[in-house]
């Protein structure tokens, strides 16, 4: 049976997820791609360890949805925590303003709708770095060091951003072997990352 038949399925493993009190932002729509078979869980409180990972594809097995991608979004770097950690925050100073006010439920719904979309999309918009980074590591043994950012450019008709990642070589690698490693990192990045377009520099 094809994925696409089972939308129940991936709604019932998201509310048991909830329901066992792990924070999920976003909703059914949100979470789960069907064009590329994937369901994504940004995370915000404790972070998920291997295990839970591992016990969650289990449980996707289970309601037989093996073939179905299990992307774990949650912040690992002291700043992508902190950026989260203000977001709760304002998350939860609004939660008391709208508990102290007698607004209408769909104005509380409103409310916190908004926080969870602009939570979502600070999920979207991070790149898991320190991940990337250990990966990249592991499979480029002459890569000594990378950073990343993101450049924005203008020509003051348009504003452009792109990510960079400035990598430093193994100096006994050869010239040739660097080249090769540099364009199978660069393709590499831009699947594992799904970015159209990155740029490669040289420290």
């Amino acid at each position: 049976m094809d994925l696409l038949s089972k939308p129940r399925k991936k709604h019932e493993f998201i509310t048991e997820l909830k329901n066992q009190g792990i924070g999920i932002i976003g909703d059914e729509s949100d979470n789960v791609n069907y064009f590329d078979k994937t369901i994504t869980l940004p995370l915000v409180g404790s972070m998920a360890t291997v295990e839970d990972k591992q016990k969650w594809e289990k449980r996707l097995e289970e309601l037989g949805l093996k073939r179905l991608k299990l992307i774990i979004r949650q912040g690992d770097d002291s700043k992508i925590l902190k950026e989260v950690q203000n977001l709760q925050d304002l998350y939860a100073q609004n939660q008391k303003i709208i508990s102290s006010r007698d607004e209408t439920i769909k104005e509380k719904e409103d409310r916190i709708r908004l926080l969870e979309n602009e939570l979502n999309r600070f999920y979207k918009n991070t790149i898991p770095f320190k991940e990337v980074s250990e990966e990249a590591r592991i499979n480029y043994e002459d890569l000594k060091a990378m950073s990343y950012y993101d450049e924005i450019t203008t020509n003051f008709d348009r504003i452009d951003s792109i990510s960079v990642f400035a990598v430093q070589w193994n100096e006994k690698a050869k010239k040739k072997t660097i080249e090769e490693q540099e364009q199978k990192l660069k393709h590499w990045l831009k699947k594992r990352l799904d970015l159209d377009t990155l740029e490669i520099i040289r420290k």
